[in-house]
């Protein structure tokens, strides 16, 4: 995980990157984070992101740290004039610093090949958490093989008022064959198509995180209050599958 799920962050990056003007799309996706955070009516003063997405433009938080983040993610938002303090994967394994709020989106938690690697992930994120931890899970559950096997959002145009320009087009494929003897595991490959050239992104290793599973793993870690937004789902820029987002509380 520690290596793959910053390259699968990145593949928003590239759209951001892709498009003339991103901060329409960005500030889009901040008013959902907004909305989440005062759901949950606590006082912040630092947050942990994992990985890259646009949520980390947030201006609400007086300290802003991130981890699993490519050079060219960082340089990005240093761009962008956003400040933070950027921190490798061993610095939060070490366990040696807390934050009052913790968002690890895009599905975090199914970057794993086995139960107990989700259940490790759970652990990690949790320990750093001291009040919310915010993350994204699909309904596994309810979702059928057809829904799982491909993800392919709309095209990004570079300019919305100039369809004739290039276009970008992600396309998720998903290998449920991966390992025969676990249903809930697959091998995502994803593919980035921009005019006439290709990136193939992966393979990631990923298995199905529900939601019972997720709240009991949290619950095991000290968590106090488990709650799903089911009237605020998150969309990845890279994905064409709604999120539901998940904040798990700790005393």
């Amino acid at each position: 995980m520690t290596k793959t799920f910053p390259d699968y962050t990145a593949i928003s990056l590239n759209i951001l990157k892709f498009i003339v003007t991103p901060h329409p799309t960005i500030n889009a996706k901040l008013e959902l984070f907004d909305e989440v955070l005062a759901t949950h009516d606590l006082q912040y003063d630092s947050v942990l992101f994992v990985g890259f997405s646009p949520w980390c433009f947030t201006d609400k938080f007086k300290k802003v740290f991130i981890t699993c983040l490519t050079d060219e993610a960082a340089e990005f938002l240093h761009k962008h004039n956003v400040e933070f303090t950027r921190l490798t994967y061993d610095e939060v394994l070490s366990g040696e610093d807390s934050y009052e709020c913790v968002v690890a989106i895009d599905e975090f938690t199914t970057f794993a090949g086995n139960e107990a690697e989700q259940r490790a992930l759970v652990n990690l994120i949790s320990d750093c958490t001291d009040k919310l931890l915010i993350t994204t899970l699909r309904d596994y559950k309810n979702t059928t093989f057809k829904e799982k096997e491909f993800s392919s959002p709309d095209p990004t145009y570079r300019n919305s008022e100039v369809k004739e320009c290039p276009a970008k087009i992600i396309t998720e494929y998903h290998n449920y064959n991966f390992i025969p003897t676990d249903r809930y595991a697959w091998k995502c490959k994803v593919y980035e198509l921009t005019g006439d050239e290709m990136m193939y992104h992966g393979g990631f290793t990923r298995r199905a995180m529900f939601f019972k599973q997720l709240a009991k793993f949290a619950s095991d870690a000290g968590s106090t209050h488990f709650l799903v937004h089911k009237g605020a789902m998150y969309k990845s820029l890279a994905r064409r599958d709604h999120e539901y987002i998940i904040g798990i509380t700790f005393s």
